[in-house]
């Protein structure tokens, strides 16, 4: 609403079904009512398999699924004395606050861009 510009913290999934094996693996040893999609454990195992296939995170300036925590987008601004990304949306958001406009987006663009290619070579 605000067009306020931050760094919203994003993962995907290589394979959103997970492989055939884990399904397979519970259908051969479970009755058939166990094996219903509303069952929580087939939920907790295709849970499982879908953080084992999930790339690793990153950041985008456009709000983008966080699949490893169940969001259809995911800011995260609890730790600003820890994390360069949540220190700047705190900055956007105090700046948006105080004087009614923020960094514009090419300047967070070359922000994230750097933090992000600095993540790639400490991982």
């Amino acid at each position: 609403q605000h067009n306020i510009v931050v760094p919203f913290r994003c993962d995907q999934l290589n394979n959103v079904e997970g492989p055939p094996d884990v399904v397979l693996v519970g259908a051969s040893k479970a009755p058939e009512d166990e094996l219903r999609e509303d069952n929580f454990g087939i939920q907790i195992l295709k849970s499982y398999q879908q953080l084992e296939d999930t790339n690793k995170a990153g950041y985008s300036l456009t709000p983008l699924p966080h699949r490893s925590v169940a969001f259809d987008r995911y800011l995260q601004v609890t730790s600003p004395i820890r994390r360069y990304n949540d220190m700047l949306a705190h900055y956007q958001l105090k700046e948006h606050l105080l004087k009614g406009a923020s960094q514009p987006l090419e300047w967070v663009e070359s922000f994230t861009t750097r933090l992000n290619e600095l993540c790639d070579e400490t991982v």
